[in-house]
């Protein structure tokens, strides 16, 4: 069972990475990763930490969320009421980055690695190719899914406020 310290944890680490950001990382050919065959770039710093550390921003919000429904926090009222912003902060940061961000970011990725995948000989390419495009796709389904359920949300708040 993931306790708050553990969930507050994963996403320290990856702002963490965020923070550790620095543009002359991938601007020189040392810095770029390949898979093992060396032909073609899937990924670079620059993806990971922007990928890992950009879409952990809407998670502070989230964070806050989860810590406010604490037994010991949800006993003081002023608390948790002084923390109701968080919810929209966290539906625009994360539909902004999460949804119309992501995108922009992933899948290049994905359509370099199904390259990878379909166009190369060695096998190991083959298999490191498919498993960053399923992975990818994969979270690429689940941001949207969850986008779908976050803008559901708001849209039922935005009625009820009428």
């Amino acid at each position: 069972k993931t306790t708050n310290i553990q969930y507050c944890m994963h996403h320290i680490l990856f702002l963490f990475m965020l923070s550790m950001y620095c543009s002359e990382w991938h601007d020189n050919k040392e810095q770029v990763y390949k898979l093992p065959s060396n032909k073609e770039v899937v990924y670079t710093e620059r993806d990971i930490l922007f990928l890992l550390g950009c879409t952990e921003v809407s998670s502070i919000f989230l964070q806050i969320i989860t810590a406010a429904r604490d037994p010991g926090w949800k006993q003081n009222e002023l608390i948790v009421y002084s923390l109701n912003w968080c919810k929209p902060a966290f539906a625009i940061s994360y539909i902004s980055v999460r949804i119309l961000w992501w995108p922009i970011h992933a899948w290049p990725i994905i359509y370099k690695a199904m390259n990878l995948c379909m166009y190369n000989s060695d096998f190991l390419v083959k298999i490191l190719g498919a498993s960053v495009s399923v992975c990818m796709g994969g979270l690429s389904i689940m941001q949207i899914y969850w986008g779908k359920q976050i803008i559901h949300m708001v849209i039922q708040t935005l009625i009820q406020l009428k």
